[in-house]
């Protein structure tokens, strides 16, 4: 692997020197105002997913008998809910020093890294790494939400995908000592390279995330250890990054040293305010059982399965369908599968209505899973989860089109501002299980969060493909078949649940509860197929109608020109929706429904219908979310 050098000898002879010794002093002076300059506004305004064009040729160091400084209360962001707070703990950031990271060598063992900018992990377990933050001056007064370290990666050995594995370290290190046979100068490791299950490291990880490309922060949820150690300081012996590949390669992060400080190790730390410890119940090896006060609530939506919240009532709030590029104008809205083809060339779009989780909900973390049904061959596939900007229409959105009416500013959803967003919140390896387990999750606690914030903001998310030997993975859809409910894409969230204290007013000023909407298009479906076929017209001054669940009738109205009905300001319950079929035609599709209008939510229900003939045979049924 290239190595930076810093501070390279200049051999330039000395009458040069002489010869420009005032222009080199002036240009040092600047050099030193722009170094200082960017240590006081890197935190301020971080480049998350890019490096610097320019990095300034530094090598700080860390000194092991420093008191630590802790980072200060960030202010909270407009995401954060009343009374939730964020402590951000990165080395040299507004003075905190309790940063301790290494890396250890199976190929240098009796050499210690401690001064390294840099951290490394290597699948075949030749290198692992080390990191540690200081907590002692942290409000003991906090309940814990959530805790995540950020790295980020500066450079792989090859362009392959690796697991990342986060372990609690048992015992005792200096990072300036630490190699690959001992963890301090004294102590030697009770198996080489801390490989000690149980001795030198905690059996279980605490999470794993996968890699799956450079420039990039990752982020891995610890939130276990680091309410254990709040508890009991004297047991934060820190963390231990190791790696899995399939194929070797290694990745480098920024350590504590590195140059630009917004690269280094951040330890997030997101809270509640107030005079509420966590309860953490220790057990002999140590290991610990956090349980924070609120305890965090959880629901799981998949649709066709009743929610915790509301027993009895079938969730039907899931919105899905695959784009294809080889077959631009085609939509899928109705088919039991979503595929993913490598290269980008199938993407599945998947929205879940989150109307159902109650007011003041706070969500701690979200995971969207997928099961996988089917393989072109056995390569791996890695697959991203991006959030959407872009409205999209299940039964209507395809490669160039989100809706009927609206295409996708780059074919496919991938205009990375106006259709989604740039960077993905989590990435994933499809076959990497083998067959063993086929259920694979996607940690996107941030694009829940952002859509509790802003419910009118859910356009869901779309998985997509990354580079690999072609192979297409075809996953559940949430119209796969009923026995199978159980392999349909399901997203779990944990939340908790904060009540603000109340302020006076004079005036009571009331907050609307946006309303939802159902509407459609009434086609003539001339094939029978159920699909809306190019070419198939629309049918105008066709009644529908709305009923309550009951089936007791709300309103009707008559289709437009275009086919079009709408029933809006609706309440977030369930409804059921019907087309009086005119004479002379019948259903190719279900002539009456169920539907939930989240609040904000447009649900689209489409009615085929056609000139009835003895020849012809009625499809049913068109499953409709």
């Amino acid at each position: 692997m290239r190595r930076v050098v810093v501070g390279e000898e200049d051999n330039r002879s000395d009458s040069s020197l002489g010869r420009h010794r005032s222009f080199l002093l002036m240009c040092l002076a600047v050099a030193i105002l722009l170094v200082l300059a960017a240590q006081e506004t890197a935190w301020a305004s971080p480049t998350m997913h890019g490096l610097r064009d320019t990095i300034p040729t530094m090598t700080p160091t860390k000194d092991p008998n420093a008191t630590p400084t802790l980072h200060p209360s960030a202010t909270p962001t407009a995401t954060l809910a009343p009374g939730v707070r964020q402590i951000i703990l990165q080395q040299g950031v507004t003075g905190y020093e309790g940063t301790s990271d290494t890396y250890l060598d199976f190929g240098q063992q009796s050499l210690n890294h401690g001064s390294d900018i840099w951290l490394e992990v290597h699948s075949d377990g030749t290198r692992v790494s080390l990191l540690r933050f200081d907590l002692l001056g942290v409000p003991a007064d906090i309940t814990l939400l959530r805790a995540d370290v950020q790295l980020y990666a500066i450079d792989r050995t090859a362009s392959r995908i690796a697991t990342a594995r986060v372990h609690r370290v048992l015992r005792d290190w200096r990072y300036d000592e630490a190699t690959w046979v001992n963890a301090t100068a004294s102590a030697l490791w009770f198996f080489p390279g801390c490989s000690g299950l149980g001795t030198d490291r905690a059996v279980v990880p605490e999470t794993t995330e996968t890699l799956a490309g450079i420039s990039y922060r990752y982020s891995f949820e610890v939130t276990d250890a680091v309410a254990g150690w709040l508890a009991y300081p004297d047991s934060n012996y820190g963390l231990l990054m190791v790696a899995d590949a399939a194929s070797a390669v290694g990745y480098t992060f920024a350590s504590g040293n590195h140059q630009t400080l917004e690269y280094r190790p951040a330890l997030v730390l997101t809270y509640l305010e107030g005079a509420i410890t966590p309860s953490v119940t220790p057990t002999g090896d140590p290991m610990y059982t956090p349980t924070p006060t609120p305890t965090p609530l959880s629901m799981v939506f998949q649709y066709g399965v009743s929610p915790e919240i509301a027993p009895g009532i079938e969730y039907e709030g899931v919105s899905d369908t695959y784009i294809d590029a080889w077959h631009s104008t085609s939509n899928y809205g109705e088919d039991w599968k979503l595929k993913l083809r490598s290269g980008d060339v199938e993407a599945a779009l998947i929205r879940f209505d989150l109307s159902l989780l109650p007011p003041g909900a706070y969500v701690v973390d979200a995971e969207l899973g997928v099961y996988v049904v089917a393989r072109s061959n056995t390569t791996h596939l890695p697959a991203s989860a991006y959030r959407v900007v872009r409205p999209w229409v299940d039964v209507e959105a395809t490669w160039k089109k989100a809706t009927g009416d609206d295409a996708w500013d780059v074919a496919g959803c991938n205009d990375p501002v106006s259709d989604r967003v740039d960077a993905p919140d989590d990435s994933q390896v499809l076959g990497s299980k083998g067959i063993s387990d086929w259920w694979y999750y996607f940690d996107i606690s941030d694009m829940v969060s952002h859509w509790v914030a802003h419910p009118e903001a859910n356009a869901g998310l779309i998985l997509k493909a990354g580079e690999s030997a072609s192979v297409e993975y075809e996953l559940a859809a949430s119209d796969y078949p009923g026995g199978d409910s159980d392999y349909r894409p399901k997203l779990r969230v944990r939340y908790c649940l904060l009540t603000a204290t109340p302020t006076a007013t004079a005036t009571a000023t009331a907050t609307e509860t946006p309303k939802g909407e159902v509407s459609g298009v009434v086609w003539n479906d001339t094939d029978g197929n159920g699909l809306i076929d190019e070419g198939e017209p629309a049918l105008l001054n066709v009644e529908v109608a709305l009923k309550d669940d009951g089936g007791a009738p709300l309103e009707q109205c008559l289709t437009d020109v275009d086919g079009h009905y709408a029933f809006s300001d609706l309440a977030s319950t369930w409804y059921r929706v019907c087309v009086l079929s005119p004479s002379g035609y019948e259903p190719t599709t279900p002539h009456e429904v169920r539907a939930w209008p989240g609040s904000g939510v447009i649900t689209r229900v489409n009615f085929g219908l056609r000139e009835i003939s003895e020849s012809h045979t009625i499809l049913l049924p068109m499953v409709v979310k």
